[in-house]
């Protein structure tokens, strides 16, 4: 396994523990479903010999369940990286869209576009910092006012 895979599941674990740890709903949703939908891919992807030689249905219907499940925190919850995180969606998606228009897609492309995922890592971290500065700015507010009172 490279190295930059290896750090993607640690990374990845990390963040699920921190938005359980520090995080809010939006911030469990979006990192436990990433986390799953990898997994899930990985286990159900055609072996390398033949990978992105033809439409992969189950990695597609994957991906647009994963996309659905962004779109609907990033509607119901007050944060706007959520949307974000369902944008760099997007590419994997239209990579399949290609490959069902065109069959002679080259598979490279085809490829590379899930490495979209990879810039999910920052934003995810950025949305669990931010719930939590949030959160706490909240509290001092809080506290602030009761003295004032």
């Amino acid at each position: 396994m490279p190295w930059y895979v290896a750090l993607f599941w640690i990374v990845s674990a990390l963040l699920v523990a921190a938005a359980w740890m520090r995080g809010e709903w939006p911030e469990r949703v979006i990192t436990t479903t990433l986390l799953v939908g990898v997994i899930v891919t990985r286990l159900v992807r055609s072996p390398l010999a033949v990978r992105y030689h033809h439409v992969e249905w189950r990695i597609l219907v994957i991906d647009v369940i994963t996309f659905a499940i962004f779109v609907w925190v990033a509607v119901r919850s007050d944060r706007r990286w959520p949307l974000l995180a369902a944008a760099l969606l997007v590419p994997s998606l239209l990579a399949h869209l290609g490959r069902l228009i065109n069959p002679a897609f080259h598979a490279n492309g085809y490829s590379i576009a899930g490495l979209t995922t990879y810039l999910l890592l920052p934003v995810m971290a950025a949305g669990i910092w931010r719930t939590r500065t949030r959160r706490t700015n909240v509290s001092t507010r809080v506290r602030g006012s009761a003295r004032d009172s």
